[in-house]
């Protein structure tokens, strides 16, 4: 019977991870967007610092399904940055 238990919390887990990381995942995916239509609305003063953002965002975003904390924390950084306005 512990086990069944064991394997119910596990699920659990699993599942509450998974609706955190497919909501960081939209967040992300949404500030994508955004920092990509500020590009192409300066598209003679790109600054390097936002391209290399949107690069840290798509690896995060297609690597967001880690159950990782530190992924989600790093995501979350990228999202709270004051690059974007």
């Amino acid at each position: 019977m512990s086990e069944i238990n064991h394997l119910r919390s596990l699920l659990r887990d699993m599942q509450k991870c998974s609706r955190r990381s497919t909501a960081i995942q939209r967040a992300a995916a949404d500030k994508l967007q955004a920092l990509q239509e500020k590009i192409e609305s300066e598209r003679s003063g790109v600054n390097i610092e936002v391209q290399v953002m949107i690069e840290d965002l798509q690896h995060l975003v297609e690597t967001s399904c880690d159950s990782s904390d530190t992924l989600d924390t790093n995501i979350l950084k990228l999202l709270d940055s004051d690059l974007i306005t």
